[in-house]
């Protein structure tokens, strides 16, 4: 029930007198129902009323980071317990749970949580919030309400999730916290680390109290170097020089006949006339073979296949063996497949 004028009246009479007009009032209300009445609400009046349910919601999230907060505080509490050594560790997760449960149903931030523990639990009841706040929205006294209004009352459930992740966030931590610091207890390594971080702070604190008096002078900028004058340019300082003169060696090859082309290509036109005087069919290894010393290079055997291979040749199943000569005198035997000119061109020289 609102608190009235009458909470305040300390005559008893005026206040009996108050409460039966009250219930009066009631009563009429109660039999306009019955009959079928039903007065509706004025704008403000509904106005006013969700205004009272955007104020709770907006209270919601200070509630449950409270709630967070107090989880936060049992979880340190419990660390720095466990870590003295003092009590057995069984006693302290029973204190450690039994104010869990007091945060939980003591105070009202935790009476709160847990409201919304159980309106989240129930996809069902979720549903209905939202429904029943679309519906709120579409009644015509929603005009009056502000763009900023309704989008907080819109946005209650998504409220309500998110402080309650926020919750079960901070009892996981805490769960996972103390479980480690309970397996991997050490009480004479934390015993150690306390002492040596004791002694630290007591040795900051004198040397704070020791030091030589003076004011500090802030750092304003950092120090520039000072590395002189820098390369605008990525060619050699040095002025370029003549290239190294070329060694000759002793050992260079030496070539039988001055003429050099004589390890180039084919001679074609000595081969071509070559071939001109020869009659239709003939074998190529016998050909070859009967060729000058100078057309009978290994590149002329080249160069002799080229030849009858344009004017037509005749592949059988023999196989060939030549002997060819290279310019410095040295021979060389090539096999292959037996080939015949099927018929070959004759040069003017021929006519």
């Amino acid at each position: 029930p609102r608190a009235g004028p009458r909470d305040a009246e300390s005559d008893p009479a005026r206040r009996r007198e108050a409460l039966l007009e009250e219930r009066a009032a009631l009563d009429a209300e109660i039999a306009a129902l019955d009959e079928g009445v039903v007065e509706p609400l004025d704008d403000e009046h509904l106005l006013e009323e969700a205004e009272n349910v955007i104020h709770l919601a907006r209270e919601l999230p200070a509630d449950f980071s409270r709630v967070a907060e107090s989880i936060a505080a049992m979880q340190r509490d419990v660390v720095a317990e466990l870590r003295r050594d003092v009590r057995p560790t069984g006693e302290v997760l029973r204190e450690y749970l039994e104010r869990g449960r007091q945060v939980m149903q003591a105070t009202p931030e935790g009476r709160a949580f847990q409201g919304a523990l159980r309106l989240i639990g129930d996809p069902e009841h979720i549903d209905d919030l939202t429904d029943r706040v679309h519906a709120v929205l579409t009644q015509p006294f929603s005009r009056l309400m502000t763009p900023e209004q309704r989008g907080d009352l819109d946005a209650i459930a998504r409220r309500v999730e998110a402080g309650v992740q926020e919750v079960l966030t901070a009892q996981r931590r805490a769960s996972h916290v103390i479980t480690a610091q309970v397996r991997t207890h050490d009480p004479i390594r934390d015993r150690q680390v306390d002492d040596l971080l004791r002694s630290v702070m007591a040795g900051l604190h004198r040397w704070s109290q020791t030091r030589a008096p003076g004011r500090v002078e802030p750092v304003r900028t950092l120090p520039l170097a000072d590395i002189g004058h820098l390369r605008r340019s990525l060619s050699d300082v040095r002025p370029p020089g003549a290239p190294e003169p070329l060694a000759s060696g002793d050992d260079d090859v030496e070539f039988v006949d001055a003429d050099t082309r004589a390890w180039g290509g084919p001679h074609y036109a000595e081969l071509e006339a070559y071939v001109g005087g020869l009659d239709d069919g003939f074998d190529l290894a016998t050909a070859f073979a009967g060729a000058d010393a100078d057309t009978r290079r290994p590149v002329d055997l080249v160069g002799l296949l080229e030849i009858v291979h344009r004017d037509g040749l005749i592949e059988t199943d023999d196989v060939s063996v030549v002997e060819a000569v290279r310019p410095d005198g040295t021979t060389r035997r090539f096999a292959f497949g037996a080939v015949r000119a099927a018929r070959h061109t004759r040069t003017d020289a021929d006519d």
